[in-house]
């Protein structure tokens, strides 16, 4: 991919709206590296995405609150403050020892 000059300004915008690596991307033409590179400059590097420790503790409460009839992968999700991969990964057990989770979108 060919490197656009001048488009640093553009990518903190489009950022700042909320917009994705992905789309923002497509629509200016430009690498997700540079992407990345303008970001972090800016400290905007996690717009909605982080990383999470979960330890067998989180993981047992999210297993027990998914065990409740009528408690979804949703209603979990907004209540451990997780993401619904998180959540779908801890629901049915089988955890042993703390696990660091990388929650990152696929967009980025």
């Amino acid at each position: 991919m060919a490197k656009p000059t001048g488009i640093g300004n553009d990518i903190i915008s489009l950022r700042e709206a909320g917009r994705t690596y992905k789309q923002i991307q497509k629509e200016l033409g430009c690498s997700k590296s540079t992407i990345h590179y303008h970001c972090k400059k800016r400290n905007l590097t996690d717009i909605g995405f982080k990383r999470v420790q979960v330890n067998d503790t989180i993981a047992n409460e999210i297993y027990e609150f998914c065990k409740i009839k009528g408690n979804t992968a949703v209603k979990a999700s907004e209540k451990f403050d997780l993401s619904l991969s998180t959540i779908k990964k801890y629901k049915k057990g089988g955890f042993t020892n703390e696990t660091d989770i990388n929650e990152e979108s696929h967009d980025e």
